[in-house]
């Protein structure tokens, strides 16, 4: 009877450990092999990285962050070009000689600082003359204005006797040229002088001429051979002078389109400039043109009665403008508390 029972004990113990290998290896089946085990972090690893930039891996470069704004940031902003306020004048000297022959030099350069200009055109300019003393009236001039000094000769009667047109400029003059106009017989010789100055880091072109008096054709050749040059030139540009000839005449439509006459575009009245006491015509002009990299804009103009010569002044003042019209901003960090 005990051996039966202990064979019968035996055989459940086979039995129950069969049940339990067939329910382990049940278990096993039907677990997903794609979940790995549950593994707790390593407190030594270092933190996880943020996933590659598809392009970054296509290109083998990776792109910087872009910075964040918030809507309190603030912002600062500056001219993205350059402009500078400048006043040009145009004055026929006439040799600072006044009706009873006496030479008054002195008191065309208090009228010039009187008036202030950063650039000055002047005709009817001596230079070692006789009749004017032998002075030299351009060098003079820039000196006791303190500016820089251009001059064209068109009469040439010696070596140390000249005669012609001369450029005055507070700003740095570069280059200079006098080119000589057409002088029909009986003329007298005229020329175009040219000086490239720099102004506050921009090149400009100032131009200034003194037409024939006697003859109309010879101010309409005259002008047709600058026309082309003004036109040519693509830097920012003012001409002027003593042209001789009223406004809507065919020397003024002969300058062409490359400058626009300044009285005509901003002035105030009729401009009349020529006799000084009691002016009966306007024949002394200043003109501007824009260039191909500056603009050149009028902002005011007026004629200025002169004590000394037979012709008033046409003064200009312009504003010149270059590089970007936009505004160029950047943000403003707020200060960081130190403490």
């Amino acid at each position: 009877m005990r051996s039966r029972i202990t064979d019968t004990a035996a055989l459940t113990a086979v039995m129950v450990g069969l049940l339990i290998v067939v329910i382990t290896a049940l278990l096993i089946a039907t677990k997903d092999p794609e979940q790995p085990a549950a593994r707790l972090p390593d407190p030594t690893a270092p933190p996880p990285t943020a996933p590659a930039d598809p392009e970054a891996s296509a290109t083998g470069q990776t792109k910087p962050p872009r910075p964040t704004r918030s809507p309190g940031d603030r912002e600062t902003c500056v001219d993205g070009g350059t402009r500078t306020r400048l006043t040009v004048l145009t004055f026929n000297i006439h040799s600072a000689r006044t009706p009873d022959g006496s030479v008054r030099l002195a008191e065309i350069a208090s009228e010039l600082a009187t008036w202030d200009a950063d650039v000055v055109l002047l005709q009817e300019v001596d230079r070692g003359r006789a009749w004017t003393g032998g002075v030299d009236m351009p060098a003079v001039l820039a000196d006791q204005l303190d500016m820089a000094w251009a001059f064209g000769t068109n009469v040439r009667r010696s070596a140390t006797n000249l005669y012609g047109t001369a450029i005055l400029s507070r700003f740095p003059i570069e280059s200079y040229r006098n080119t000589l106009l057409p002088a029909p017989p009986g003329t007298q010789q005229r020329g175009l002088l040219n000086a490239v100055i720099d102004v506050d880091g921009t090149r400009m072109s100032v131009y200034g001429t003194h037409l024939e008096h006697t003859s109309s054709d010879a101010r309409v050749q005259q002008m047709q051979t600058i026309a082309p040059i003004l036109a040519a030139d693509e830097l920012p540009k003012v001409f002027g002078g003593d042209l001789n000839a009223k406004p809507g005449s065919p020397v003024l439509l002969a300058a062409g389109p490359a400058v626009q006459d300044t009285w005509k575009a901003i002035g105030d009245g009729a401009g009349l400039t020529h006799p000084a006491g009691v002016p009966q015509h306007r024949i002394d002009y200043l003109m501007h043109g824009d260039g191909s990299d500056a603009d050149l804009a009028p902002l005011a103009t007026q004629v200025l009665t002169s004590n000394v010569s037979d012709h008033r002044a046409v003064w200009a003042t312009y504003e010149l403008s270059s590089g970007s019209a936009t505004d160029v901003c950047v943000p403003v960090v707020p200060e960081q508390d130190q403490g």
